[in-house]
């Protein structure tokens, strides 16, 4: 039952906060100045995959170095989108974790993303002193769809796995949750479910806050 859940593991881009979109304008733009064109099927495949899968796949588009200079030009042009506050909450958000908070939930951020962006973007939404922790890209070696991360944040909250529920967006962060044996509420940002992906989860809600009836006892 949801309800005799104890922690909440949310991921970040795309569940808590609309940063596909942006990520996607961002990395578009910096592509085409070097020649590259990046559609919205090249960005679905890189949705919830963390920077290393990134960097690695620009690689393989454009060398070793060019790749690592777009990908640090494409980072840069997020960042300052970021400070100059074009980020904004996914719906149902700030609803969801007052809930958590106001009945005792633990709330963790788990999440592919560097820990800069994480701190950095909780901070700009008024969101990050909601969280206990933070479980990062840089935690790891193995990102998303890999269990390592989930794995991760078990070992160190030193909760049992049948009291935790995960909150993920992509197909990537759902093969991750389930893979460490987690029961997972998908809430889809830009990829539609598939019908396997809608079996592996215990949910699919439409918006966040839709979670909170399961929720109460």
């Amino acid at each position: 039952m949801l309800n005799q859940k104890t922690h909440l593991f949310f991921d970040m881009d795309g569940l808590l906060i609309d940063t596909e979109r942006l990520y996607y304008e961002t990395r578009r733009e910096t592509l085409s100045e070097f020649g590259y064109a990046y559609t919205q099927a090249d960005h679905m495949a890189f949705a919830g995959r963390g920077w290393r899968y990134t960097l690695a796949r620009l690689q393989d588009w454009a060398g070793p170095d060019q790749g690592q200079v777009m990908f640090d030009q494409a980072l840069e042009r997020f960042r300052t989108a970021v400070l100059a506050g074009k980020l904004q909450l996914k719906p149902g958000v700030r609803q969801v974790l007052d809930f958590a908070q106001a009945v005792g939930l633990s709330s963790y951020v788990t999440s592919a993303s560097t820990r800069y962006n994480v701190l950095t973007m909780t901070e700009q939404t008024g969101i990050r002193s909601y969280f206990t922790a933070y479980l990062c890209g840089e935690d790891i070696e193995r990102s998303k769809p890999y269990p390592d991360l989930y794995l991760e944040a078990l070992r160190r909250s030193g909760v049992e796995a049948d009291r935790v529920l995960v909150l993920e967006d992509s197909p990537s962060g759902l093969t991750s949750a389930v893979g460490a044996g987690l029961d997972t509420v998908l809430v889809p940002d830009l990829v539609r479910p598939s019908q396997d992906m809608q079996d592996q989860a215990v949910l699919s809600l439409d918006r966040l806050d839709d979670l909170i009836p399961y929720l109460k006892n």
